[in-house]
């Protein structure tokens, strides 16, 4: 049970549990003095069967660019009903499971260490990864450091570990940079491109993107839209898969607005292999949304006559 203080008056109540679950909309009044109990169950209405929810993105205070309490966006991914989250501090591996035990929630989202990566040149030069191996009172938490050089340091966090299996994400990226521009002057050169070599997944949100094309007069440093470029690479025949993530840096409504549906072979959280959805991740079985989730069948002629 969760308390809060609130001034006499009328208010909207919104419960909610992430899009799976049905909200409840109510209308309270708070008397001076008084203290209100209510209790509400939410319907499970989305059978996400086989499927589970991630964001491979979040950020609290140790990252350093922001003041949400880590307590806070643990609380706020189990709000969300997000079931695999890595941890993915800026410059540090770092972990969430104290946070879990503190709030007894160990069973009720799968999580791992892993970090971003933040070096310069932005935004071309984050990168995030995990499974890591979280080492205490270490430098970094025991992880690698930025370098000046992107392909440099994207390299050395794929090889972390003695070259341990991971997932690789290319976050918030100018495509256009890495591709064919790597100092964004606006003249073709080599780029970055030995980067895509590293990347298991890129970051392609905002996925309603998708409906616009670059303006002819856009600079050299304007990433934007990411999905657009993305499609690029892919006619290209680099067969990155894309992803959504929120990069939360605030508590409350900074999770779930975006997520991934990863194939799982489990649907507990507590039962979800981080092997198996590394394995999956890498293998591009993913899908991005902004809530909704359906499942579509599709048949041949011939299939659908028997």
């Amino acid at each position: 049970r969760q308390m809060q203080d609130l001034a006499p008056g009328r208010y909207e109540m919104v419960v909610s549990h992430g899009p799976e679950h049905d909200a409840e909309v109510r209308t309270i009044v708070v008397d001076r003095g008084s203290y209100l109990e209510i209790d509400v169950e939410l319907s499970h209405v989305v059978d996400t069967t086989g499927w589970i929810s991630a964001d491979f993105h979040s950020h609290s205070s140790p990252s350093g660019d922001n003041t949400s309490d880590p307590l806070g966006r643990v609380l706020n991914l189990l709000a969300e009903r997000i079931e695999f989250a890595p941890c993915t501090e800026h410059a540090r591996i770092d972990s969430y499971v104290p946070h879990l035990m503190r709030l007894g929630a160990l069973g009720l989202m799968a999580t791992c260490s892993g970090m971003e990566l933040t070096g310069s040149p932005l935004p071309v030069n984050h990168q995030n990864a995990f499974p890591l191996t979280f080492r205490p009172r270490t430098q970094n938490g025991g992880g690698p450091e930025t370098d000046l050089d992107p392909i440099v340091q994207i390299e050395r966090l794929a090889m972390w570990e003695e070259s341990a299996d991971k997932v690789v994400q290319g976050n918030h990226p100018n495509i256009r940079q890495i591709y064919g521009d790597a100092n964004a002057d606006g003249e073709p050169d080599a780029g970055l491109g030995r980067m895509l070599g590293f990347m298991d997944v890129i970051e392609v949100h905002p996925p309603e993107s998708i409906f616009r094309t670059p303006a002819a007069d856009r600079k050299p440093s304007d990433a934007d839209p990411v999905m657009f470029h993305w499609m690029q690479l892919l006619n290209l025949g680099h067969r990155i898969p894309g992803v959504v993530n929120t990069d939360a840096h605030y508590n409350f409504h900074g999770s779930g607005w975006l997520r991934n549906y990863v194939r799982s072979s489990a649907d507990d959280p507590a039962e979800i292999s981080i092997d198996e959805m590394v394995r999956n991740i890498e293998a591009g079985r993913i899908v991005m949304t902004t809530g909704p989730f359906l499942e579509v069948v599709a048949r041949s002629g011939e299939a659908a006559a028997i």
